[in-house]
């Protein structure tokens, strides 16, 4: 790497999720990737890209100090007027970056995303159709975050590679590439705690074995609760003098399955056993695995590309028992920090795809509900933990070694950025690929022009109206100003006065000339005067 590539500068697009809020993998593990970021990156100008023109993420101690260290916060709608490098989507949205880009001739960069999961329904049309059909180069790269993910989309390009070129005659592929980096961790914030603070504060025994489970507590996009509560059941029938407790921490997201649960907890005569400690806010995640001797996820979901719980549970010394399912084999390691339990499935999809055309989520519930996990050996697993002081204690100890050499995101975030300025490399021996049209980018004034009544052209002449006159002394409020976040209220007034220096009137060319923006930029807000009254526009000739 040269000594100045990481000075080149890099777009980064977080996409506030209206959900934002919510507790989920994806949200968490975004703000603390730009947390990370700031930390520890080495680029001295970071451009991000938000829906709003600050990120929620950004808000502490490490945001403000790198802010004035070549660190930018931009609108979306800035994203024309900054010259990039690189893009980065934390998303990911493939159209998006790719009409970003084709709309930019002053540079080729090149695009790299961040991949959470790979759901059945909606990768194929919303991330795997652009990555096929969209202007994707050799210097463009999807992250995957495990082997297991990285293995799903080499199947589904290959598969839908292969119907389009079928369906079109015409040899059809992905051009770009995938590389792998997972997910990282603050080991820092998680790391081992003493349990009797944190069982007191959320009123479990002092003197239980407590199997804790982290995440969202839903059948359909996660994984089912109910076998856990037959592994206690065996657990306490083998050792009844223990006081084995399952503590389960997360947000209800399918209504009423949490009153479904404990009817069989109680059906199983292990109710007492089991406590729902409810949804546990992110600032707050890390205490509550102090609480745990053990970390148990039976995850079931198709669409888990990385779990991040079960690296949670790592950093903080607590050893994991999770299915041998999708990501979760990439980051437990079984015999060292923890167990793989055994799943088995078949091929029972005919009858599963058939509900995707209905409910998604009716067809994650039935995937889920088709894996089987050994709860025979998953009963073994926790009992060799339950009855073993050493062992428990080895593999928490080799949990948190491995989680500080594998997933600490001073680890993490130099692969992001060696992986950039290899792209940057790659990118910089490509030209441009001019001749190909972006097949997701919708022109929108050429497709719709013939809706309006007329056009706006450059030598018609912008004049202020009285209103536009009061405006530019100060007289008058701009309606929306500062909010919806579309338009630039400075570059509105900019626009006013110098129409007022000039005389109240200039041709269309003459106020982009003088706006310092680029001409598309100009044209729309001289556009938004007209359509609230503060200019008017007389046609030439």
């Amino acid at each position: 790497m040269g000594a100045d590539v990481g000075r080149e500068p890099i777009g980064i697009f977080y996409a506030n999720d209206p959900e934002h809020q919510r507790v989920t993998g994806q949200n968490v593990v975004v703000d603390d990737f730009l947390e990370a970021l700031l930390a520890y990156g080495k680029s001295t100008a970071l451009h991000l890209f938000s829906d709003q023109t600050a990120l929620p993420a950004l808000g502490g101690a490490d945001g403000e100090a790198r802010a004035g260290e070549g660190v930018t916060i931009h609108a979306v709608r800035d994203v024309g007027d900054v010259s990039l490098a690189g893009w980065h989507d934390l998303t990911p949205d493939v159209m998006r970056c790719l009409t970003v880009r084709e709309r930019q001739p002053r540079r080729f960069y090149p695009i790299s995303f961040s991949t959470h999961n790979g759901h059945a329904q909606h990768a194929p049309v919303g991330f795997v159709l652009p990555l096929l059909l969209g202007s994707v180069r050799e210097c463009d790269s999807v992250v995957c975050v495990s082997r297991s993910l990285r293995t799903l989309f080499e199947k589904m390009l290959d598969r839908s590679a292969g119907v389009l070129s079928r369906s079109f005659g015409r040899d059809v592929r992905f051009r770009g590439r995938l590389d792998l980096i997972p997910w990282g961790i603050d080991t820092r914030r998680f790391q081992p705690r003493p349990a009797a603070e944190a069982r007191a504060r959320y009123e479990l025994p002092a003197d239980a074995f407590v199997i804790l489970y982290v995440g969202r507590v839903t059948p359909a996009t996660k994984g089912d609760l109910m076998p856990a509560m037959r592994v206690v059941k065996l657990l306490a029938e083998r050792h009844p003098t223990r006081k084995i407790v399952l503590a389960i921490a997360g947000s209800i997201e399918s209504p009423g399955y949490d009153e479904l649960l404990f009817a069989y907890a109680q059906h199983l005569g292990v109710d007492s056993r089991a406590m729902l400690l409810g949804a546990i806010k992110a600032e707050e995640r890390h205490a509550v695995y102090a609480c745990a001797d053990v970390f148990l996820s039976l995850g079931d979901w198709h669409a888990e590309a990385f779990g991040l719980t079960p690296v949670e549970a790592m950093a903080c010394g607590v050893p994991q028992v999770v299915s041998d399912w999708d990501g979760y084999r990439d980051t437990v390691v079984h015999g060292e920090t923890g167990f793989l339990t055994p799943t088995i499935w078949a091929d029972c999809g005919e009858e599963i795809d058939v509900h995707a055309i209905l409910r998604t989520a009716h067809r994650d519930l039935l995937v889920g509900q088709s894996l089987a996990v050994d709860l025979d050996a998953c009963v073994s697993q926790i009992e060799a933990l339950l009855t073993n002081d050493d062992l428990r204690k080895r593999m928490g100890e080799a949990s948190r070694a491995r989680a500080l050499a594998e997933f600490d995101w001073p680890r993490i975030v130099p692969r992001y950025e060696a992986l950039w300025a290899e792209l940057r490399a790659r990118a910089a021996t490509l030209a441009p690929d001019r001749d190909r049209e972006g097949l997701f980018s919708v022109p929108i004034f050429p497709t719709y022009r013939h809706y309006a009544s007329d056009e706006l052209r450059a030598e018609d002449v912008v004049r202020l109206t009285p209103a536009g006159e009061l405006l530019a002394k100060g007289d008058d409020v701009l309606p929306l100003e500062g909010r919806l976040n579309v338009m630039d209220d400075d570059l509105l007034v900019a626009i006013v006065e110098m129409l007022a220096a000039g005389g109240g009137e200039a041709t269309l060319a003459e106020t982009i000339a003088r706006a310092g923006v680029s001409p598309g930029r100009a044209t729309r807000h001289v556009l938004w005067l007209i359509k609230y009254g503060f200019c008017s526009r007389r046609a030439a000739g």
